[in-house]
C-alpha cells in the first residue's frame, strides 16, 4: 500500500499543498491507483505545466514536477492578475510585492477568469515567453519593470524610467540588445 508521496521540482506550489491533493492516495493499493487520473488532477493547477509520476520503491511513489513560468502581472479592479509566460491567468492577489513580476499594460481583462488566455492572438504568448526568459537571463543587467502590450506591432518596455520602444514581436530581442 502507497504509504509516501515525494514531490520534487516546485518552486511557487508548496508541497503541503498538494500532498493536501493527493492524501485520499495514501493507504491504496500502489499497484491500482490510476496515475492517468492523478496526473489530471495535478495538471488541474493552473501552476503545474508538467508532471511525471514514477513507483519509486514498493510503498512510495515519485512525482517530479514542471511548474508553468510565471513572470508577469496586471492590475484589473483592485487586485493583482498573476498571468504565466504562456498568457493564461494564473491567480487574482492582494499584492506582488513578495514576487519578481513584470507589469503588463495593455490589455483588456474584461470577463476573463482563472485559467483563460489573456488573448487569443498567439503573438502575445510569443512575446511574454520572450520577456520572461530575457529577464530570466539579463535580470542583472537590465530591470525591466512594465510592458505594453497594447499594440502587438508597437510593444514598449520601460528600464527603470527610459520607455524604449521595440516594435512587434519578431523584432523584441534584437531591439534590445540594441537598447
Amino acid at each position: 500500500n502507497l504509504s509516501k508521496i515525494n514531490i520534487t521540482g516546485l518552486v511557487s506550489i508548496k508541497n503541503e499543498s498538494l500532498q493536501e491533493v493527493l492524501k485520499y492516495e495514501i493507504g491504496q493499493n500502489i499497484f491500482t491507483i490510476d496515475y492517468k487520473e492523478m496526473e489530471e488532477l495535478l495538471l488541474s493547477n493552473k501552476y503545474i505545466k508538467s508532471i511525471n509520476i514514477k513507483k519509486s520503491s514498493i510503498n512510495s511513489l515519485k512525482i517530479e514536477v514542471i511548474e508553468n513560468e510565471i513572470g508577469f502581472y496586471s492590475q484589473y479592479k483592485g487586485d493583482m492578475i498573476i498571468i504565466n509566460n504562456q498568457g493564461e491567468i494564473v491567480e487574482a492577489v492582494n499584492t506582488v510585492e513578495d514576487k519578481n513580476l513584470l507589469e503588463l499594460e495593455g490589455l483588456n481583462l474584461e470577463g476573463l477568469n482563472i485559467g483563460d488566455k489573456i488573448s487569443t492572438n498567439e503573438e502575445i504568448s510569443i512575446v511574454l515567453d520572450r520577456f520572461y526568459k530575457m529577464q530570466k537571463e539579463l535580470k542583472d543587467l537590465y530591470k525591466i519593470t512594465n510592458i505594453n502590450i497594447n499594440d502587438i506591432d508597437k510593444i514598449s518596455c520601460y528600464l527603470g524610467d527610459v520607455k524604449v520602444i521595440l516594435g512587434n514581436y519578431e523584432d523584441i530581442i534584437q531591439n534590445m540588445n540594441l537598447a
